[in-house]
């Protein structure tokens, strides 16, 4: 509406020109030269949008307007991303931060590739399971090359020999064990003692100059007395008179 109505003012003047101020529906008498006043704003200017200033005459109204340049937008950077070996980044970019305006539009980038390092392997033992070596990102950890497991080992047996009974100690039976991992598949368990081997122990007769011993009994493997002799009286001296 405003810019018809300048229109409208100008056409009016030109038609003055031509056909004399009664065309325009003035009268000569009545006709002024516009006082106008000092230019004032009208409609603020914004980054979107240009502003206007008007200057109005002080005697009839009549204004005239002017056109007030947009403003420079607000320029915000966005900042940016670098990109990883797991997300895409971004270049950077900006936008006014009044009205949103994108003035330099970020891009993505491509991701990074994996660093690659060794995942170390994992000896089987007779207890676990091993493991392949594999494959991960240094910096993701993501797993490149997936271990895989390994059988285990067979354990290495160990017999304990039996230990036989004696009259004077305790036995053993065999025991079995790995040397490796310390798993016990035979227990080692005492065995009775044996009894002893009995035998005589000689009586010893007494005589007349020394005491005898009665008979006793002894183990004829290890020798324990097993029935003690005791001491006999000396036997009196056969007197002989000559």
């Amino acid at each position: 509406m405003k810019k018809l109505f300048l229109t409208m003012l100008v056409l009016c003047a030109a038609l003055c020109g031509v056909f004399g101020l009664a065309a325009c529906g003035e009268n000569p008498a009545t006709v002024h030269e516009h006082s106008y006043g000092e230019w004032t704003l009208y409609t603020p200017a914004t980054c979107t949008k240009a502003g206007e200033e008007r200057r109005v005459c002080a005697e009839d109204g009549a204004y005239e307007s002017r056109t007030v340049a947009k403003l420079a937008h607000t320029e915000v950077i966005d900042e940016a991303v670098p990109a990883t070996c797991t997300a895409k980044g971004r270049t950077q970019g900006s936008h006014c931060s009044v009205c949103g305006t994108v003035i330099v539009a970020q891009t993505e980038t491509d991701m990074l590739p994996h660093t690659r390092q060794d995942i170390p392997a994992v000896p089987a033992t007779c207890t676990s399971k091993g493991k392949t070596k594999g494959v991960e990102c240094s910096v993701c950890h993501t797993v490149l090359e997936q271990p895989t497991d390994t059988d285990m080992l067979q354990h290495q047996i160990v017999v304990q020999p039996a230990v036989q009974a004696t009259c004077t100690s305790k036995g053993k039976t065999e025991g079995r064990y790995c040397s490796e991992c310390n798993t016990v598949f035979a227990e080692q368990t005492d065995t009775d003692m044996l009894p002893h081997t009995r035998q005589d122990i000689p009586a010893v007769p007494a005589t007349c100059t020394s005491k005898g011993k009665t008979k006793g009994g002894e183990c004829s493997v290890c020798h324990t007395v097993l029935e003690q002799p005791t001491d006999t009286d000396m036997l009196q001296h056969q007197i002989v008179v000559q």
